[in-house]
């Protein structure tokens, strides 16, 4: 049901909260941890811009766009892709003070009450799994909160161990698509092929539903 109430407002005064007002406590194993959502105070932070600069470099592999990544762009990207950015929110999860990774929400649909699980990633090797237990606590919520209903996310067919978090979680593919590489000077780009292209498909994206909200081990 449509909340007239909750809309992209709701959305960018979330970001004008200080840093770590907005904080999800959860569990993982027999830790707290928390996500403490990204706001606009953090372009400042150069400790988490940099840390946002290393972990997209190093799983650079599994996005769609590959290019130099430096601290400078990074806060510019924090600055208009996320905190100006109408439809996202991001957060960082933080387990024993110290940040490990980022989860976030886009493509809000209010209408709809429908919006997508972004940005996901563990950048630091510790803590196996707790990606998992950060999407339930984002997804939960999303329902309370920005009365959220349903969930969709993109990723790449070839990343099995995304795919797998993701089926665990209770999402199902419901659309697939080939993608090529372009390269444009130092930018690899993934897009989907012209309707004549006749080489050879490196690429699948699949668009997935969350379709149940199993959460068994």
């Amino acid at each position: 049901m449509k909340n007239d109430r909750i809309n992209a407002d709701t959305v960018m005064a979330l970001k004008e909260n200080p840093f770590h007002a907005i904080s999800l406590a959860a569990r993982y194993d027999d830790q707290g941890f928390h996500l403490n959502l990204i706001t606009r105070e953090c372009i400042e932070h150069d400790d988490i811009v940099s840390l946002l600069s290393r972990w997209r470099k190093e799983n650079e592999f599994w996005f769609q766009a590959i290019f130099p990544v430096s601290d400078a762009g990074t806060k510019i990207w924090l600055k208009n892709k996320v905190i100006e950015e109408k439809d996202r929110l991001l957060f960082l999860v933080t387990i024993n003070n110290a940040y490990i990774g980022h989860v976030g929400l886009w493509k809000f649909d209010f209408a709809e009450s429908s919006c997508e699980i972004d940005n996901i990633v563990r950048g630091e090797h510790d803590y196996p799994g707790i990606m998992y237990n950060s999407i339930v606590v984002l997804q939960d919520w999303a329902r309370t909160t920005l009365a959220i209903q349903d969930f969709y996310l993109h990723t790449l067919i070839e990343n099995h161990r995304a795919v797998k978090l993701y089926k665990k979680l209770g999402y199902e593919t419901i659309k697939t698509e080939p993608l090529i590489k372009t390269i444009n000077g130092d930018r690899i780009e993934w897009v989907p092929p012209p309707a004549d292209f006749a080489g050879d498909i490196e690429r699948h994206e699949m668009q997935m539903r969350l379709m149940n909200t199993y959460r068994g081990a």
